[in-house]
């Protein structure tokens, strides 16, 4: 049976945790796909190339010596936080510097990865936040989605639940954040 580097490392972590050392070198070639999938295409909204958001997640990630994951899920799911982070905090650098860019119209039918990436990285936190305060596991779902590039499956995993409430929680949240974003 296949075990990658990130599962082998887990596994093998003492009470410590996983030394983030050992851990995010192993995962950069996984985190470079998924943030290249994350920001291509994105036009206006592309605010950092996908080499350097890996490496400012790692900086900012190395801040911790050990990490206490129980599976690769929650590596990529922490590790999605971590990159939403960045982006965010390059974005409102990025707002200070210039007011009023132009705003993305989103169809009102549907909202799909693509439609998320496109929207301004500062109102799709927005809207996360909001969505956040009464669902937080619909967050964390998009979070994965997203960011870290999860499957429905590798979801589930992370967060105990079944592929079918992934997939229901993702609709729901889907239709909420086109509300949130379409206004």
């Amino acid at each position: 049976m296949y075990m990658s580097a990130i599962t082998g490392l887990i596994e093998d972590a003492n009470t410590q945790g996983v030394a983030v050392d050992a851990l995010w070198p192993a995962a950069y070639r996984e985190l470079k796909a998924l943030a290249h999938l994350r920001i291509r295409e994105v036009g206006s909204a592309r605010v950092i190339d996908t080499t350097a958001l890996v490496h400012e997640s790692w900086l900012k990630l190395s801040a911790a010596k050990y990490l206490k994951v129980d599976n690769r899920g929650q590596f990529f799911a922490y590790a999605s936080k971590v990159m939403r982070s960045v982006i965010l905090d390059i974005a409102k650098e990025q707002q200070r510097q210039k007011r009023g860019s132009g705003a993305i119209h989103l169809d009102a039918d549907a909202l799909s990865i693509d439609d998320i990436a496109r929207c301004e990285p500062l109102r799709v936190d927005e809207a996360l936040r909001e969505l956040e305060k009464f669902e937080p596991r619909l967050t964390q779902i998009v979070e994965m989605r997203y960011f870290a590039g999860l499957t429905e499956t590798e979801i589930a995993d992370a967060l105990g639940l079944s592929s079918r409430t992934v997939r229901r929680d993702w609709e729901k949240a889907r239709l909420l954040l086109r509300d949130m974003l379409a206004a």
